[in-house]
């Protein structure tokens, strides 16, 4: 039965060793990523939100190209009819223009009708009056009904009403009375024109409200263009480093599935650990029910020395864990100290820093809010600042009080105002030198050259030495020059 347990333990150990190391490689894989995850994320967003700008800059693009399409035909549409702006004088000298013409073309065609039958054309009845229907009655009746009074056939009253009722046919073999008729073409004209004309005083208010759309139109336009840029130098600005070429939404994949597998691993390594517990009492209870069948002639010492060995097995794993556990506690203390400093004067609550043990022996290092939830992804200054609040918790927690000094290039970079000032009033308390090159708080065209939180620092206590260091613009390199300016 031993034997039995021993294999299985042997097998479980096995299976152990190889979750471990599943665990270890997802954890390594999770911590490579973590900066990167971060600024995936950024950039995953920035890239739905380009994504969604590039379509409304088409669709604005495209509508802004057919409006400008759509401008040229307002010159000859009757509902634009810009063609006629400032032929206003033009109608009205064509009106009195066709009404003389009208008036000498009937005079003359009056004038040939009168050579041509002087007596049928002297009547007193309107045009095309009476109508057909009544002269055929008159005719059938032999009576005028215009002036009541009979017209018996044979008679000139009678002859006139016959002439009235064939009026039609006697137009159309009408003499010619000019050599060139132009009444319809000059009336066709008219007619055709008339949509132009009409829209006259009208077309000032139409001009205006089309520049004001195609104005409009283009503001959008560039407003959306400059939106797109500022997200596209965005997005270029979040660098992903060692991510071989990897797309935002790959990186966010895998770092979530590197937490999958950390969780998975995690829930069969603590099950193997239970199962190994299990099979180590199984073995023991073995060994002593083994122990009580022995003769009862092994020597005292031999047994002594078997229990206090196993003794001090179990006590230096029990210390080993008690004092790694003691020493994760102080890290977690002294890291959340220095991080609530480091984040004094944000804006955001920041939560806390997490450490526990993981089931492989490492840390797990994780940042939560209030609720007790692991927050992912959070900005590129937080993550600074969590990195940061770790080296100095290992300083606070070194007993031997070893004043480190601090020598940072460009830490700030990823700062905010808040995390800025946090930074120096934090570093203060925990380094007793610092060297700080920073560039984030300069300003070219201030007096002093550097701006209002820089100014805020140059009268903090804490910092003891500052200096400006700047260069002439638009020399050659062999001929750059650095001028020092200490302020303080």
């Amino acid at each position: 039965m031993k034997k039995d347990e021993e294999t299985k333990l042997a097998f479980e150990n096995i299976k152990l060793t190889d979750f471990i190391k599943l665990y270890d490689d997802a954890e390594r894989e999770k911590n490579d990523l973590e900066q990167n995850f971060s600024n995936a994320e950024k950039r995953n967003e920035l890239d739905n939100k380009i994504k969604d700008k590039n379509r409304k800059y088409t669709d604005v693009a495209n509508e802004y190209n057919n409006f400008l399409d759509s401008i040229n035909n307002r010159f000859f549409d009757g509902n634009f009819s810009w063609i006629s702006l400032g032929f206003d004088a033009v109608v009205d000298d064509f009106q009195s223009k066709i009404q003389k013409f009208r008036d000498i073309h009937y005079e003359k065609k009056a004038l040939l009708n009168i050579n041509n039958d002087p007596n049928k054309h002297f009547h007193f009845l309107p045009v095309n009056s009476p109508d057909s229907v009544s002269l055929k009655s008159m005719i059938d009746h032999e009576h005028c009904y215009v002036c009541n009074r009979p017209a018996q056939q044979g008679t000139d009253e009678y002859d006139f009403i016959v002439r009235l009722k064939n009026r039609p046919v006697e137009t159309k073999n009408e003499t010619e009375y000019v050599k060139n008729n132009l009444d319809s073409f000059f009336s066709d004209l008219q007619i055709n024109a008339q949509p132009f004309y009409n829209k006259i005083s009208n077309i000032d208010d139409s001009i205006l409200q089309t520049r004001e759309k195609e104005t409009t139109l283009n503001d959008r336009l560039n407003k959306l263009k400059k939106e797109l840029k500022s997200l596209k130098d965005q997005r270029k600005d979040i660098l992903i480093s060692g991510s071989n070429g990897e797309d935002s939404l790959t990186i966010i994949n895998r770092y979530k599935g590197a937490i999958r597998r950390i969780a998975d691993s995690s829930n069969q390594i603590e099950r193997l650990k239970d199962n190994i517990k299990r099979l180590k009492n199984n073995i023991q209870n073995t060994e002593k029910e083994i122990q009580s069948l022995r003769p009862s002639n092994i020597p005292e010492g031999y047994l002594m020395n078997y229990e206090i060995c196993n003794d001090l097995v179990s006590a230096t794993e029990k210390a080993k864990d008690r004092v790694f556990d003691n020493m994760v506690s102080l890290l977690e203390k002294y890291a959340n100290e220095h991080f609530q400093s480091l984040i004094k004067y944000n804006d955001l609550a920041g939560g806390i820093l997490k450490f526990e043990k993981s089931p492989s022996g490492s840390i797990l290092f994780n940042y939560i809010d209030s609720k007790g939830n692991i927050v992912h992804g959070s900005s590129e200054g937080f993550q600074r600042m969590k990195k940061f609040s770790v080296v100095m918790a290992v300083i606070s927690a070194n007993t031997a009080k070893y004043n480190y000094p601090l020598l940072a290039d460009a830490p700030i970079s990823a700062f905010g105002e808040g995390f800025t000032e946090g930074f120096f009033e934090a570093t203060g308390n925990v380094f007793p030198q610092s060297i700080v090159l920073v560039k984030d708080l300069y300003k070219g065209n201030d007096t002093t050259k550097i701006n209002d939180l820089g100014k805020k620092l140059l009268k903090d206590p804490m910092v003891k030495t500052m200096y400006v260091n700047q260069v002439t613009e638009g020399v050659e390199q062999v001929d750059l020059i650095t001028t020092k300016i200490k302020l303080k």
